[in-house]
């Protein structure tokens, strides 16, 4: 699959699915966006807060790799995220097999 980001660069993590997304991060959906959520909230001492925000619907997924520890112990941290990404491309990947979807890894945050 190839990941295309508003810019033309493409990212490939598999098969031959090829996702566009118009925004380079989270941040430019949400300020491209109107906010869903607009309010002043008391915080229980008499002062307000904003809570500002945009409801999406979203999924998410929190996976954990199974000794972790033990198979980064001996990497520097270049070779770390690159584990790191590897693995989460791949489980993308499956996750994504024959349906359209969109993905963010960490270095796109």
């Amino acid at each position: 699959m190839h990941l295309k980001k508003a810019s033309g660069h493409a990212r490939s993590i598999g098969s031959a699915m090829s996702v566009t997304y118009p925004y380079h991060s989270l941040e430019d959906f949400l300020t491209a966006n109107m906010l869903t959520v607009d309010t002043q909230l008391d915080d229980g001492w008499g002062a307000s807060f904003p809570v500002k925000g945009r409801k999406i619907e979203a999924t998410v997924l929190f996976a954990g790799v199974t000794a972790f520890s033990a198979r980064t112990a001996d990497l520097d941290p270049t070779e770390t995220l690159t584990f790191v990404n590897n693995f989460f491309c791949w489980i993308t990947a499956e996750a994504l097999r024959g349906r359209p979807g969109r993905a963010a890894t960490s270095a796109e945050t």
